[in-house]
């Protein structure tokens, strides 16, 4: 007790501090105080005054009800504010948190705005875990079930899917903050849901895994882990289920290892982990367990990431380690293993699974559990104290763990797979954190040979790649003192790596000195180490480069930031001799251009420059300049020597800051020189020299890279250099020193920049003035040297900001500050202006009609993107930055040091990223007014003649997102060039922009959010029929394409506030301007529907293909909260449709008419049973007044069912009218007979649909890009994409039918069955009228009007689902299955079963009582076609009844029992197919441990007797046909159910069955060989599926009296099963039937078989790797058994004997393919002493020998060191 309460109350101290310590706002240092000085003394003033203006703007959107663009825009500020990694007080985050929770999740919030908001509230939420608040879990759980079923009217996936993805990720975060009761409530409430008869059991299991809180002080009750355990076993099989149990499991172990006793369900735990590796065993040609497919209605449960179920395994076990039975608790809790012996056991089984050699689906996987494993630990050894209690880990369980894992480790980096490999070199880094003088000396045996032969390029890159992860601890003096004196050795062979034909080497050996550089600065060594490798490192690089093929492409979007990295640490880490030594190096590589590398040597010389300017400047300037005048002028030399010395000068200047300022006169002199140059590729950078000239002294960037602090760095000496090797920082120790621009600095760079820009405005105005047409290299060189002028200050160049926001209702928040001293530009505005104006000049200067100068255009698009955007650093060098950041940051942290990092370096890159985020967001301050003429032309241009042009004006169009405002002001122009009608190329180029610029993200999505550009693009879009040109008409059915899957079913107004939420907020919510905006909404709704109905409706003539996108149009504006008035032309119009003679019309009616009908269905009819205080049972069901029709419904516990909305009477008598005036007989007749002559369309084409446009059913979703690029692949698009888009809306969102899978040949159409149940349930008068001809079609020889007539029938069925069907409809339904029934051939009996399916799944079987009679009525009567079509139909019941009617079970079973061994075997196919629905169905699922006997219905269990009576009677004997049919039936019924993954429904009663499965392997003879092969099947599936405790030793016990069958065949079936049962359940088996299997196996080594023999050979090599241990004993008692004999001398003794003994040292020797243990040299030395005696033993001899060099002949070079002399020349002879 004492110890508990210990461990208790130390757990409670840390958690305090802990929360103490994150709360403390005050105290934690955040990487903005690492920015430069003038950022952080604004950063207090700018985080209090954006949260104060979020606030109020938020406050004030809410009152004016504005939530699409006010709300938003202040959430995404918030968003930005939190980026920027600003520290929120606790107040403000408490105050975000529950309002955006709130509004998230609202019930009719639009899913774009709820998608747009998740990610601010995810960022919330995880970064204040500590914040004592709580949220409610059930609003949330409301809105995540609206996706659980299809929405009425069309939404398209790709933002469905967007939003269920955020909506998971939300209940992940929020998770923490649910209420202590809420545990308690998500269990009990998804526990309801928990049938595994049903697929809803997946929805259960997946809102577990993602609500359940699994913390003890947030309500989670311990005792439901047991009950937790059994029900993960419920389903066995299936990837989702799996994934979900495994996610679930371990959280809960993460949360509880402290306080519950693991210990007696960890065998079961284990087992459950092995079993879900799922690891082939035995013979691969061995059938396996069919996964159950996962319903695609719950994949959205699954998250966004699908994390594989090894990284859930490896968590569990990472938490589990040190796990063991409590002192406090001994006496109850038995002789359990700890962990780390099971996991011990578990990789001990599994290593040979991890060798390189043996690739498969499984690599990936295992390396992933190695992976999070290694990680998992290492965080535990990091953060939990060790103080000797129960569950805390030791020093005993690091060395043991290291032990178990290193080998596998170091294993797996030589793996194909390049996943693995990388995984292996994380869990070697991790490792190397626990303990390093463990770890890295075995792992250095591999290093150096590895490096020394350089051939195997796949080694030396997996080893490269563990070097640059390990090589910060490796080189730590205080983590592996050792590691300092492998370090000379190690970079020298690592140089000739850096090797021109093979880039993937060099660049994995650019990554290891990046790491390597990044821990160890290069201070002045006695041996002249680092200088002496620098020098060959420049050698190697410039070799390198000098062979670089002009062609080359870079492919990794990493290397170039990582080069620029490498080189800059080079010079960063190296002292001064250092540095002066690898200069000079660098500058005599110089003098010989090398063009295809300028860009690398470019790196080299920034680097150089940026570690000691003052130097590099001294040395380059004079050196550059020198090669570039000659005499005042420019060099006459060539243009390949100007552009590389150009290009080394430009690369020098980037990081010289101040230390330029000595150079300005030569530069400035040098300057106009350079841009004299005639050339044009010299004139182009000579403009990027002018930029980096500029930008060098106005850019902000860090000045030291360096491991160390300058301060520290310049301490270093001899005695302390080695102590400095891989030190660790936190970010308040980072010291990081930045170059701010001074005002010196900032003059030179204005001075410059107007006098260069004013010659160039100068120039242009000139060539403007003297309209010369002929001056377009002039033009061209102009616009190029203002574009690299504002490329060079536009960090220091003001923005005006807009005006126009200054009275808005919306006070935008201004976040960003755009540079830092800017005041010198403060009263030299015009800048700007005088750019604008001449920009505008050029335009209309180049755009008239005399001009076609396309490159000089081009130009000045691209300078507008610079003007527009105004950023001052690329935004791909951010990102890039951005992107790169966190892959360094996994690299460099140590998990052990808690929240420091291996490099002080990456606080610096951290910081860098941060700053460059501030500089290269999005100012939202720009002026409409000022940029409008800029849009106006980039407008123009985007008709350009040209398509180059067209193309890059649409791109910076796109960049009007940047201004308040402007989207819908050019939108409504867009949308109105988009309906212009013309003849003329200029009127159809203009049609074409604006169709492109539409299809980019910018505008649809900006369509998508507004009803009144909705309105506007179909108005639009409909006018697109009067266009002749095709290429337009392809466009815009393109653009429609686009417009249809992007489309949601966006709100008209706000969503109310509820009151609660006001009054928390104080707020004062103005309904007025919600209501007039939905009004506003509703008119462009009402408006474009009836436009679009009028063109429909005047047009009979008009094309089939634009009725179809007009009708779509329509079908997308159905909506359930909208007055029927508004609908009724459209339904008018649909109900036309149906008799239209275009079948995609008739399709899109269909689904039109099923959308309407279930918005205004008859809902008078409640569910009387709407709720239970008690699982019910079977007999509760049947005995029930009304009717209950959910399977899932009261099977688990107490659930409640949800309410019906109720429909207004009078919409549902308007339709009705409308139904019954269109329904007439002649109409009703024709629209039967169309959907009759779809179905025989889609039977000629073979069950396939007419088009195949895979391409764009995808699209749905991936929409959110610019769809040009997916659409324009795709051929006849135009002609197709309709009917694509119909499909998807057509499809349904659940998985049906809902339990098990429909007839692969059926075309029995779902959609038509569900539209006549809706037109049956509004309008009931025409049921009888369309029976009347439904009769007919019944009767008629047409497959497709008989089809029809099941369809219709089929939905009749489901009207009500609380009333049976009406007589009237029995009388066509049975006497039409009668004669599917009787028909020759198959029929429509597929389509019969999916019609009765269909009418009965979810529903009570009372309600179907004469069907069943009729089918029950004499089934064994008749042809035996028809008695086999009458039983499949009793099976299709059976399936969708489920569990909840045993007595219709039991009845059938009674009915089929006496005809087990029918004459028939397609009816003995059946009868078994339903044996095994009906074990199913009577399943009983365990909810105790399964070491208890399981519950088994007794009717299963007299089942069972029956077939062993009738199959071990002695009259069996004398009638051999009817003993080989009910074989066949027996062993079919048994394989129906577990081959499907439902074993633990018949597990109870295998015992009893298995010894008659294995019998029957005996069987011979063409008539048998199905039998025998069938229970061999069987055999190798039982041993597959899970057995508990009880079964497996009852099974054993079978198998011990099998082995000793007289009929070898038996004998032989019993060791593959012995082999995947010791294999599968290893953790399960006591030591009593451990024992007892490795002794039958033993025995039946020396079988009289030989045949059996070899079977026992191949079982005792898999034993030896599960259950066996050490085999050092076993192989000596075959020694002695089978002593060798000397060559020559006589064999005496018997053979078997003597064969059996050799095959088990056979059998020992192939259990470790790949390795060579200590024991194992001996064994297969005393082997080869056997290759000369008689066969077989010889012959099983050589097969050893030829597996173990086939296996061993790659490491035979390392493993062979393990042999003795003598037992290598006994071997090799």
């Amino acid at each position: 007790i004492i110890i508990r309460w210990h461990s208790i109350v130390q757990s409670f101290c840390h958690k305090m501090a802990h929360m103490m310590d994150i709360d403390d706002r005050s105290t934690k240092k955040t990487i903005n105080e690492q920015l430069p000085v003038e950022i952080r003394q604004s950063i207090d003033r700018e985080i209090t005054i954006t949260i104060q203006n979020i606030k109020d703007g938020l406050r004030k959107s809410l009152e004016a009800s504005d939530l699409d663009r006010g709300v938003d825009f202040y959430i995404k500020s918030l968003k930005r504010f939190l980026n920027l990694k600003h520290q929120l007080p606790n107040e403000d985050a408490t105050l975000f948190i529950k309002m955006i929770y709130q509004l998230i999740t609202l019930p009719d919030l639009d899913l774009s705005l709820g998608t747009k908001w998740a990610d601010t509230l995810i960022h919330l939420l995880k970064k204040h875990k500590k914040l004592n608040i709580e949220l409610p879990w059930r609003p949330l759980y409301a809105v995540i079930s609206t996706h659980f079923h299809k929405r009425v009217g069309y939404t398209g996936r790709g933002i469905e899917r967007a939003h269920a993805s955020k909506m998971t990720s939300i209940a992940q975060a929020a998770r923490p903050f649910f209420p202590p009761p809420a545990a308690t409530e998500i269990y009990q409430e998804f526990k309801s849901y928990a049938c595994p008869f049903d697929n809803i059991a997946f929805r259960s299991i997946g809102l577990m895994s993602l609500f359940l809180p699994t913390n003890p002080s947030k309500g989670f009750q311990t005792e439901w882990i047991p009950e937790l355990l059994e029900m993960f076993k419920w389903i066995e099989n299936s990837g989702a289920w799996s994934s979900f149990s495994l996610n679930l499991l371990s959280r809960i172990v993460k949360s509880n290892f402290q306080n519950f006793n693991f210990a007696p369900h960890l065998p079961a735990i284990f087992t459950f982990f092995l079993t879900e590796l799922d690891l082939s065993v035995g013979n691969t040609k061995l059938p396996k367990i069919q996964s159950r497919k996962f319903p695609a209605e719950y994949e959205f449960l699954r998250g966004g990431h699908h994390q594989s179920s090894a990284n859930f395994i490896g968590k569990s076990i990472g938490y589990l380690l040190g796990n063991s039975a409590p002192k406090s608790l001994e006496k109850d809790s038995g002789n359990f293993q700890p962990t780390i012996v099971l996991l011990d056991e578990m990789l001990s089984s599994i290593d040979t699974y991890y060798h390189p050699s043996n690739n498969g689906n499984w690599t990936d996987k295992l390396s992933s559990l190695l992976r999070v494993l290694t990680q998992t630990y290492t965080k535990r050894v990091g953060r939990e104290p060790r103080d000797g209690l129960p569950w805390q880990l030791s020093k005993e369980t690091d060395d043991r763990f290291i032990e178990l894992i290193l080998p596998l480790t170091l294993q797996t980096l030589y793996s194909k797979s390049s996943n693995a490999s990388r995984s292996a070199c994380s869990a070697l880094y991790d490792l190397s954190n626990v303990d390093a003088s463990k770890v890295l000396p075995p792992f250095l045996e591999m290093v150096y040979p590895a490096l020394e032969t350089l051939n195997s390029t796949h080694q030396i890159q997996s080893i490269l790649e563990a070097l640059a992860s390990v090589c910060s601890t490796l080189f730590d003096p205080k983590a592996f003192p050792e590691g300092t004196s492998h370090m000379a050795n190690i970079l020298n062979l690592t140089l000739p790596a850096i090797d021109t034909n093979d880039m993937d080497k060099t660049k994995t050996t650019i990554k290891f000195y990046y790491r390597f550089l990044s821990s160890v600065p290069m201070g002045d060594d006695p041996a002249g180490l680092f200088s002496d490798w620098s020098l060959m490192f420049l050698d190697r690089m410039f070799t390198m480069l000098s062979h670089k093929d002009k062609d080359e492409k870079e492919e990794d979007w990493w290397y170039p930031s990582l080069l620029r990295r490498t080189c800059r640490l080079l010079f960063m880490q190296s002292s001064a001799s250092v540095y002066t030594f690898n200069l000079k190096k660098l500058v005599e590589n110089l003098s010989s251009p090398v063009l295809n590398s300028k860009k690398e040597y470019g790196l080299l010389l920034e680097g150089a420059v940026h570690a000691r300017p003052e130097i590099a400047l001294k040395e380059l300037i004079p050196y550059f300049l020198g090669k570039l005048k000659f005499q005042g002028k420019l060099a006459e030399i060539s243009d390949d020597e100007l552009v590389w010395n150009i290009s080394n000068l430009k690369h020098s200047l980037r990081y010289a800051g101040s230390s330029l300022l000595n150079y300005r006169q030569e530069l400035e002199n040098f300057l106009p020189l350079a841009l004299s140059a005639k050339s044009k590729t010299v004139f182009k950078e000579a403009t990027k020299l002018v930029k980096n000239f500029l930008r060098t002294f106005v850019s902000v960037y860090p000045a030291d890279f360096r491991s160390l602090p300058k301060s520290q760095f310049s301490q270093l000496s001899e005695s302390n250099l080695e102590q400095s090797f891989g030190q660790m920082f936190s970010k308040s120790e980072a010291e990081i020193e930045w170059h701010v621009p001074t005002k010196p600095e900032i003059e030179v760079a204005k001075n410059a920049a107007e006098f260069l820009l004013n010659t160039a405005v100068e120039n242009l105005r000139r060539i403007f003035a003297e309209n010369n047409v002929n001056a377009r290299e002039d033009i061209w060189k102009n616009l190029s040297l203002i574009r690299q002028i504002y490329r060079g200050i536009s960090v220091i160049v003001p923005i005006n900001k807009n005006s126009e926001n200054k009275n808005s209702e919306q006070s935008r928040v201004s976040l960003i500050p755009n540079s830092i001293n800017t005041s010198i530009f403060e009263t030299n505005t015009s800048i700007r202006s005088t750019c604008a104006s001449i920009l505008t000049e050029a335009t209309k200067f180049l755009t008239s009609g005399t001009q076609d100068d396309i490159k000089s255009i081009k130009r000045l698009i691209s300078t507008w993107k610079f003007y527009l955007n105004f950023q001052g650093v690329s935004a791909h060098k951010s990102k890039g930055n951005r992107w790169l950041n966190p892959v360094l940051k996994d690299k460099y942290k140590n998990y052990v040091k808690g929240k420091q990092y291996r490099s002080r370096i990456f606080h610096v890159e951290s910081a860098y990223a941060l700053y460059m985020s501030r500089m290269t967001d999005r100012n939202y301050g720009l002026s409409l007014e000022e940029h409008r003429p800029i849009f106006n032309s980039l407008f123009n241009l985007s008709s350009h003649t040209y398509s180059q042009v067209r193309k890059k004006a649409q791109q910076r169009l796109t960049s009007i997102r940047h201004v308040p405002r402007s989207g819908g002001e050019f939108l409504g122009k867009i949308l109105g060039t988009l309906g212009t009608v013309g003849t003329d190329e200029n009127s159809q180029r203009e049609v074409k922009a604006a169709g492109f610029l539409i299809l980019s993200r910018t505008f649809l999505n900006r369509i998508l959010r507004s009803w009144k550009f909705r309105r506007n693009f179909m108005w639009e879009i409909s006018k697109s029929h009067v266009q002749d040109e095709n290429k337009i008409q392809t466009l815009l059915y393109q653009l429609f394409v686009g417009f249809a899957l992007g489309y949601h079913q966006l709100n008209f107004g706000s969503p109310k506030l509820p009151k609660t939420f006001q009054d928390e907020f104080n707020l004062k919510v103005q309904d007025e301007n919600s209501n007039r905006w939905e009004t506003g909404n509703r008119e462009y709704h009402a408006e474009i529907t009836r436009k679009l109905v009028e063109i429909l409706q005047t047009n009979p003539t008009l094309h089939w293909r634009y009725q179809i996108m007009l009708s779509t149009c329509l079908l997308l504006l159905v909506r359930r909260d909208v007055q029927l008035e508004v609908q009724l032309e459209s339904v008018k119009w649909f109900l036309k449709c149906m008799g239209s003679e275009i079948a995609a019309l008739r399709l899109l009616s269909g689904i039109a008419l099923g959308i309407i009908s279930s918005t205004y269905k008859s809902r008078d009819i409640q569910h009387a049973v709407t709720s239970c205080d008690r699982r019910l049972t079977p007999d509760d069901l049947e005995n029930c007044p009304q009717f209950v029709n959910k399977n899932y419904f009261g099977y688990n516990g107490p659930m409640t069912l949800p309410t019906v909305p109720t429909v207004q009477l009078e919409d549902q008598s308007k339709l009705r009218a409308l139904f019954q005036e269109t329904f007439q007989v002649e109409n009703l007749g024709k629209i039967l007979k169309y959907q009759a002559l779809d179905h025989k369309q889609k039977t000629e084409e073979g069950g396939n649909s007419t088009f195949d446009i895979s391409n764009l059913a995808s699209l749905a979703g991936k929409f959110g890009g610019n769809l040009m690029n997916h659409l324009s692949k795709v051929r006849g698009i135009e002609e197709l994409a309709a009917k694509e888009i119909l499909n998807e809306m057509g499809k349904s969102k659940k998985s049906w039918p809902y339990t098990k899978s429909s007839q692969s040949n059926s075309i029995f159409n779902v959609a038509n069955a569900n539209m006549w149940r809706g037109i049956g349930s509004i309008c009931p008068s025409i049921m009888s009228e369309t029976l009347k001809i439904v009769s007919e079609f019944l009767n008629s020889n047409e497959t497709g009007e008989q089809c029809v007539a099941i369809e219709v029938l089929a939905g009749f069925a489901r009207v009500h689902k609380d009333i049976p069907p009406s007589q009237e409809l029995w009388d066509l339904i049975i006497p039409g299955i009668s004669r599917g029934i009787s028909a020759t051939g198959p029929g429509l009996l597929a389509e019969w079963t999916d019609a009765i399916r269909f009418s009965t799944f979810n529903s009570d079987s009372r309600k179907f009582k004469p069907l069943l009679e009729f089918l029950m009525n004499s089934p064994f009567s008749g042809t035996v076609a028809n008695q086999a079509k009458r039983l499949l139909l009793i099976k299709a019941i059976l399936i969708e009844i489920s569990w909840k009617s045993p007595k219709l079970n039991y009845a059938v079973l009674q009915l089929v029992v006496p005809h087990l061994s029918h004459e028939y075997k397609q009816v003995r196919q059946v009868i078994a197919e339903i044996l095994a629905v009906i074990t199913f169905n009577l399943w009983e699922p365990s909810r105790e441990n399964s070491n208890f006997k399981l519950k088994v219905d007794p009717q299963l269990e007299n089942l069972a007797q029956t077939f062993l009576e009738r199959l071990n009677s002695d009259r069996m004997e004398d009638d051999k046909t009817d003993t080989t049919h009910l074989r066949e039936t027996f062993l079919i019924w048994i394989h129906s159910v577990i081959s499907f993954g439902d074993a633990q429904s018949i597990v109870g009663i295998l015992p009893l069955l298995l010894k008659n499965v294995f019998s029957l392997a005996k069987m011979a003879g063409n008539s048998e060989e199905d039998i025998s092969r069938l229970a061999l099947a069987n055999s190798a599936l039982i041993a597959q599926s899970f057995l508990g405790n009880f079964v497996l030793g009852r099974i054993l016990g079978t198998i011990a009296e099998l082995s000793r069958d007289p009929v070898w065949h038996v004998r032989g079936t019993v060791l593959p099963f012995i082999q995947i049962v010791a294999f599968t359940h290893q953790f399960l088996i006591s030591p009593q039937d451990r024992e007892a299997m490795i002794n039958i196996t033993l025995n039946m080594l020396t079988d009289p078989q030989v045949e059996v023999r070899e079977l026992a050979r191949v079982a005792l090599s898999s034993l030896a790797k599960s259950i066996l241990g050490n085999p050092t004993e076993i192989s000596q008692k075959f020694l002695k058994t089978a002593p060798p004999r000397k060559r020559g001398q006589k064999f005496q003794g018997n053979v078997i004997e003597r064969h059996g003994a050799v095959l088990g040292l056979c059998g020992i020797v192939e259990s470790r393919p790949y390795d060579v243990p200590t024991w194992f040299p001996e064994i297969l030395a005393a082997l080869s002493q056997y290759t000369h005696d008689p066969s077989p033993i010889k012959e099983s001899v050589r097969y050893t020998f030829a597996e173990f060099w086939r296996t061993h002949q790659d490491t035979w070079s390392i493993l062979k060191d393990k042999f003795s002399e003598e037992q290598l020349q006994i071997i090799n002879d």
